[in-house]
Order: structure tokens, then sequence, then C-alpha cells
């Protein structure tokens, strides 16, 4: 696992969701895009935001519970399959894309949806990959039976 090896250098999902937040909000103030969804709807978007919000909420607090660091490249000393992580295997993730969907709803805009698709993908590439490989290695057995009942991400 390569990933592992120097995380100093490595961009943490905060900074991805900075800068696809940042592409989103100049993507939307200089590039007028197709407009999918009218003034009134937008205020639906944000109910996403704050479900993602309270979702990693939920999930770093269990984390902090059972000791076991956010960070993606830091040893994992627990496996938790109770709470928000027994809804889904990525929590935190998906309430980073639920918060990006949340925001290109209220934006209004199709650029803004697009960047929000790419960074799950990257999260996806980047860290849902790994992280499962790593989960697997360490904790064999637990971790298919957890995998078998849970999905990835929803």
């Amino acid at each position: 696992m390569n990933a592992c090896k120097n995380p100093e250098k490595k961009i943490l999902p905060p900074g991805y969701l900075l800068i696809s937040l940042t592409l989103m909000i100049l993507t939307y103030w200089l590039v007028p895009g197709v407009v999918i969804a009218p003034g009134p709807v937008r205020m639906f978007g944000v109910v996403f935001v704050v479900l993602g919000i309270l979702l990693n909420i939920a999930a770093k607090q269990a984390m902090k519970k059972t000791q076991t660091p956010v960070s993606p490249f830091a040893k994992t000393t627990s496996l938790i399959t109770g709470g928000v992580y027994s809804l889904t295997r990525n929590p935190m993730y998906l309430g980073l894309v639920l918060l990006l969907v949340g925001v290109s709803v209220i934006m209004g805009n199709l650029l803004p949806m697009i960047i929000t698709l790419l960074f799950a993908l990257i999260m996806h590439n980047r860290f849902v990959k790994m992280e499962e490989e790593k989960l697997a290695a360490q904790f064999k057995e637990e971790w298919y039976d957890y995998r078998k009942s849970t999905r990835r991400w929803l």
C-alpha cells in the first residue's frame, strides 16, 4: 500500500473538499452554466448540506469513542460496525459528498454537480479502496462479515 508510505505529502479528504468547494464557487461565478434547479427548489439543498454535516459528526464521534484515528493513513485501532457505520461503510465520505450535492443544488447549476461527481470518484479511488484493503488485511473475517452486511456508500 504505497499510499500509506508518506501521508504528510498527501492531500487529505478535507483538502479535496476545500478544492471542490472553491472550484464550485469559481465556476458558479465565472462560467454561466446549465441551470438545473429553479430558485425555490434550490433551498432543498440545505437538507443535503445538513445531512452531510450530521453524518460526519456522528462518524467522527464513533471514531473518537473507539479511539480510532480519523486519518485514512493512520493505523486503524478498531473496526466500527455500529451507528452510522451500520448504514454505510463510509459515512464520512458519504457525508462530504452529500454536503457537495447540497451546495450544488443550492447553486442550481450543472457544473458544480459535475465537480461533486469528480469528488466522489476521487474519494472512491484514492481513499475508499485503499482503506478497504487495509481493513481487510487487519481485520480479516470480521471485515468480510461487515462488508457483506453493509453497503459501501448507500
